[in-house]
């Protein structure tokens, strides 16, 4: 098993633990970040820097186009680095 896949992984079940304890208004970006992630998982890659790459180029084109308050925005990455972090 890859470092790319063993890095998702955890980022996945680092996300689907830390959802369980989060507010109410937290949660759109923890499906949001779950989404990507998901996505991200599904291609194949060799490191942990690239999935992070991979998933910081989609946040940055999703984020560019989506609909979302600077609030959002500002959740999601930052949701997005504390899972970098731990996981």
């Amino acid at each position: 098993m890859s470092e790319y896949y063993v890095f998702g992984e955890a980022a996945e079940e680092q996300l689907r633990s830390m959802e369980h304890n989060a507010p109410d208004d937290a949660l759109y970006a923890y499906s949001y970040l779950l989404g990507h992630v998901s996505l991200i998982l599904a291609d194949e890659g060799d490191s942990k820097e690239e999935f992070k790459a991979r998933m910081d180029e989609a946040l940055d084109a999703s984020l560019a186009v989506d609909r979302l308050s600077e609030d959002d925005k500002t959740q999601i990455l930052g949701l997005w680095q504390q899972v970098q972090k731990a996981a």
